[in-house]
């Protein structure tokens, strides 16, 4: 459990068991020198106190400190599941916007999304997107989500959280990512194809690449005999960085036809306008 002030500044941790088990009750010291907390000397009369479970996730009910008081949480409650399991959080630079994407594996009674943003990390967060993103409901399927950040300024860094609501109002926030370094489309010198990752893999694997310039994408993927055993066509792409599993390219290590391939050596080769390189990857059941 983690407890922070009405800044968002961390005044108090604890480590919580098993709360179901009746062997007594956990404290969260708010107030004074907390040595799990050397960066904050505590909270203020006044402030209002929100509570975390294991840090990504806000619980209710927050409260107003003063010193001398308590503020009294019941984790046996089962308002505090977790609506939402979030497997991949990430954001880019493309051109001239920020894309955020954002998986999960398992949705509970999820209404929407709100996507937040800031200059700094321990700043002011605003709300960028103007309407929810619709949520996926009750699910045990994978959805994945994006949302285009169009109001930014060159050379800035931005950092950005998520907050889902659901069907009963209960909120819940994401970690912090951030954009390292925003990098316009004239900056991309030249196109280039990355190692895939995992390498050597079974039975996913995917494959990275940058773009100088809007174009079609295509990787064709041979046998060591030279024989196309499946060809991904990515459709149009705009410049940018597409590097992490959310924007690489992905192959199952299937066929054309759906089989799973042998295991052995592999090439990929990619094809983007004028552009074109071959990488080597292993298959290893």
């Amino acid at each position: 459990m983690t407890a922070k002030d009405t800044d968002g500044v961390i005044c108090g941790v604890t480590t919580v068991g098993d709360a179901g088990t009746g062997e007594g009750d956990y404290f969260i010291h708010v107030y004074g020198d907390d040595p799990n907390t050397p960066e904050d000397e505590g909270a203020e009369d006044g402030d209002t106190i929100t509570f975390f479970i294991n840090k990504d996730f806000s619980c209710e009910p927050t409260g107003t400190f003063s010193s001398g008081s308590s503020i009294e949480l019941d984790l046996h409650a089962p308002d505090y599941s977790l609506p939402v399991t979030l497997s991949a959080f990430s954001a880019m630079m493309m051109k001239d916007k920020v894309v955020v994407q954002w998986q999960t594996q398992t949705e509970q009674g999820n209404l929407g999304w709100d996507v937040y943003r800031s200059e700094t990390k321990d700043g002011k967060y605003t709300k960028v997107n103007a309407t929810r993103i619709a949520g996926a409901g009750t699910s045990a399927e994978p959805h994945t989500y994006q949302f285009v950040d169009e109001h930014i300024e060159p050379g800035n860094v931005y950092f950005y959280y998520l907050e889902n609501i659901d069907f009963q109002g209960r909120r819940q926030r994401t970690h912090i990512i951030k954009v390292e370094m925003l990098i316009t489309w004239g900056q991309i010198k030249c196109s280039a194809l990355y190692p895939n990752f995992p390498n050597p893999f079974n039975p996913d694997t995917w494959i990275p690449f940058k773009l100088a310039s809007d174009s079609p994408v295509v990787i064709d993927i041979y046998n060591i005999k030279g024989k196309l055993v499946r060809r991904l066509d990515l459709g149009h792409k705009e410049a940018g960085y597409y590097l992490d599993k959310l924007s690489a390219a992905h192959w199952d290590g299937r066929s054309q036809t759906g089989e799973r391939v042998a295991s052995g050596i592999y090439f990929y080769k990619i094809k983007a306008g004028q552009f074109t390189a071959t990488c080597r990857m292993i298959l290893l059941k």
